[in-house]
């Protein structure tokens, strides 16, 4: 009989530590257990999400995903260097549309029926109005523009370095080259990790 309880007993505890090394004794979704948080199996849904938490707007705002590229959009209206701060400090660029998709989506889902700012940017000193433009200032080669007719025109086709900021039209889908000082509401982009 002794021998007998001496199984029972090793035969608990080895099933009680099995249990837990294997995860048996996670509590299952709607025990009350689970309410408190006593599981150590991770999260399932761990993937970051599209959202504008962080983006500094005194206006409405709205994100949405398009394939791997987050956009937010903020209806206050803002000057250039305020539009592009503020998109660095959510984590994003200021609208680079470096694709028509790219256009697309900000189109579809986030232009607020106004005129916005681009992250198109032209380097001081370019010599002409529709030389030296870049997103967000990195230097490298645009793989796709789409100027309205005329533009870039530095305002009267003589560059001095007044329009060095671009602005999307609401109506068209078409840039202009406008003053950094102006002020449009805006979108930021940032790429999302799956």
């Amino acid at each position: 009989m002794r021998y007998a309880s001496r199984i029972a007993i090793s035969a608990l505890v080895l099933a009680t530590g099995c249990r837990s090394v294997f995860g048996f004794d996670d509590p299952l979704p709607g025990d009350p257990a689970d309410a408190a948080g006593a599981t150590d199996a991770p999260p399932i849904d761990a993937v970051p999400r599209c959202t504008t938490t962080g983006l500094n707007c005194s206006g409405n705002t709205v994100a949405y995903q398009c394939g791997e590229t987050c956009w937010v959009g903020c209806s206050e209206s803002v000057a250039n260097t305020t539009a592009t701060t503020r998109c660095t400090q959510w984590g994003g660029k200021l609208a680079p549309f470096v694709s028509s998709s790219d256009q697309q989506c900000f189109r579809d889902y986030i232009q607020q029926n106004d005129d916005a700012w681009t992250g198109l940017v032209q380097v001081s000193g370019a010599g002409a109005a529709a030389a030296g433009w870049s997103w967000n200032g990195d230097g490298l080669a645009t793989p796709f523009l789409n100027w309205a007719s005329g533009q870039p025109d530095d305002g009267d086709m003589n560059e001095d370095d007044t329009q060095q900021c671009a602005q999307i039209l609401d109506g068209t889908n078409k840039w202009l080259d406008v003053a950094c000082t102006a002020t449009f509401t805006f979108a930021c982009s940032t790429h999302v990790d799956d």
